[in-house]
């Protein structure tokens, strides 16, 4: 999907109304998402979308564990709005949760297997949003596959959910029902989760952490890590894929690792990279 001033227009499969057009067809060419004029954010989950316009939340799609939180669990290919306890400014989309910050706190609401939701129960679905425990003043929500991450007041990063692999960068492969610090960040500037792994930019440098199957996290190495590890310096911009990781350097150039096997890392060949290499051009 994409984001455009009239809206959002959106291509690919839709089996389950993830092209929020009314259909369930699949569209070579985008086509204009229904309803969604306005909208000044987007983030797509698993099979299913989400959208911000103004300060309310509309999501649309796969709907089997709630993750569109209109209290039923019936796909949708037309967006509905989600009724949330207080005005959103954000929105951020799992593979089967989404969650929304309000004005510090943060709601969830979806998949709850391993604690996604954070309220310190491990429900099967959640329908409604909840809000995460003990979350205030938060200034940032990313959502990876099975796991969510904020940025509070602090500049610092908390985590809760799906921990295995180290995505909760607590320092343990532990999962967490409730939030939990990430340790050694401070003054973080951005913030990223996708599948099971996070990035964030804090004073130009890229720190990773979670699973490196795919040498996401830049480490020279494929060892998940639970703290994070530094990948590249001098960077003022980061965008975080499911396996590859890219971030613009104050210079102007861009700089990929991790899984290359569909030419990710945009370096001319096929090949995982575990550090970052410039992408030519």
């Amino acid at each position: 999907c994409a984001l455009l001033p009239s809206g959002i227009e959106c291509w690919g499969e839709n089996d389950n109304g993830e092209l929020a057009d009314g259909t369930f067809t699949h569209r070579a060419t985008p086509a204009p998402a229904f309803g969604l004029a306005g909208a000044t954010q987007i983030a797509g989950g698993g099979d299913h979308g989400c959208a911000l316009a103004g300060t309310a939340v509309s999501c649309w799609g796969w709907n089997s564990y709630g993750q569109l939180g209109d209290g039923t669990q019936t796909q949708r290919a037309v967006p509905r709005a989600v009724t949330l306890a207080g005005a959103a400014s954000q929105v951020a989309t799992g593979d089967a949760h989404s969650c929304a910050l309000e004005g510090g706190a943060i709601e969830c609401w979806g998949v709850d297997y391993d604690g996604e939701i954070g309220n310190n129960t491990m429900k099967r679905n959640v329908l409604t949003p909840t809000s995460v425990a003990g979350i205030s003043g938060a200034l940032a929500v990313s959502a990876g596959s099975s796991f969510t991450c904020a940025i509070t007041a602090g500049k610092t990063i908390t985590c809760w959910g799906y921990g295995s692999l180290g995505e909760l960068g607590q320092g343990a492969g532990d999962s967490s029902l409730t939030p939990v610090a990430v340790k050694n960040l401070t003054a973080v500037d951005q913030l990223q989760s996708r599948a099971d792994h996070s990035c964030a930019l804090t004073g130009g440098t890229v720190w990773c952490w979670g699973g490196n199957g795919a040498a996401a996290l830049g480490d020279g190495t494929y060892t998940n890590r639970s703290t994070p590890v530094q990948a590249l310096t001098g960077a003022a911009e980061l965008a975080v894929g499911g396996d590859a990781v890219c971030a613009r350097k104050t210079d102007g150039t861009v700089w990929c690792w991790g899984y290359g096997g569909w030419g990710m890392t945009g370096d001319g060949g096929y090949s995982q990279r575990p550090t970052p290499i410039q992408v030519a051009g």
